[in-house]
């Protein structure tokens, strides 16, 4: 609905739930596409905070499918998103992430 109505920031949000859906569903690779399309979309529209969420949500998927080095390769960037913009809840979540892979997320 949200793409017929030609609103790109409700096309993410709904590209995003249903990414996260998947991950909650344990279906990692079900959710790389739609997140993927999420973040190109909040790329182009410049929401950082929105970007931040698509990568942690790619990190998420990739830990599913057990790609631990691109999980944290993606907490990493949402953790330099969320500084950049000053969100510390978020780059707090992004640290949070990386650690339960038994890594750390460093800001470049």
């Amino acid at each position: 609905a949200a793409r017929a109505a030609s609103d790109a920031a409700e096309a993410a949000n709904a590209l995003r739930l249903r990414g996260m859906a998947a991950i909650a569903a344990g279906d990692g690779a079900g959710a790389t596409a739609p997140l993927a399309e999420a973040l190109a979309i909040d790329q182009g529209l410049g929401a950082p905070r929105k970007i931040a969420l698509d990568l942690m949500g790619l990190g998420r998927a990739s830990a599913l499918r057990g790609e631990r080095e691109a999980a944290r390769g993606y907490y990493a960037r949402a953790l330099a998103v969320s500084e950049a913009d000053r969100d510390a809840a978020l780059a707090s979540e992004a640290r949070a992430l990386a650690a339960a892979l038994g890594g750390t997320a460093a800001s470049q």
